[in-house]
């Protein structure tokens, strides 16, 4: 048995002409002419790293501008810490600002007990004076008003 074949078909697929014949002009399949290059050579580069762009600037926004503004005003509410202040310490225990000498307070907690800290212990202030505000918290209470 013999597989139907158009008539002359057997005769190309065999025929050597001895000399190299030239590929058909396909345009489908061509590259892009002599000199150009394909698209997305240069450009695609920037969009490839618009997503990480795109998460470094949410991060920024949501975890390292907050922390930078806490940092500034614990940094002032240190600052400001003077003699007489009522403070809790990041230990939680209570006293009274008996002396400040640079980076070292003294707190007295109880009748002729003093314990000495470091500045960067002191967690919050207590008592009636109100913690220490900044220019932006003053502009954001400003709108609040009625």
């Amino acid at each position: 048995m013999t597989s139907p074949t158009r008539p002359g078909t057997e005769l190309l697929l065999f025929q050597d002409t001895g000399a190299q014949a030239a590929p058909p002009a396909d345009t489908t399949t061509a590259g892009p002419p002599a000199g150009e290059t394909t698209e997305g050579g240069g450009g695609s580069s920037f969009f490839d790293f618009l997503p990480f762009i795109l998460i470094g600037v949410v991060f920024w926004f949501l975890l390292i501008a907050p922390e930078r503004r806490n940092r500034k005003k614990r940094e002032l509410m240190l600052g400001q810490l003077a003699k007489g202040d009522e403070v809790m310490t990041n230990g939680g225990i209570y006293g009274t600002v008996a002396k400040i000498d640079g980076d070292v307070i003294t707190l007295k907690v109880a009748e002729n007990v003093r314990m000495r800290f470091s500045r960067a212990a002191i967690q919050q202030p207590l008592g009636d004076r109100p913690a220490a505000k900044t220019a932006a918290d003053d502009a954001g209470d400003a709108g609040d008003k009625d």
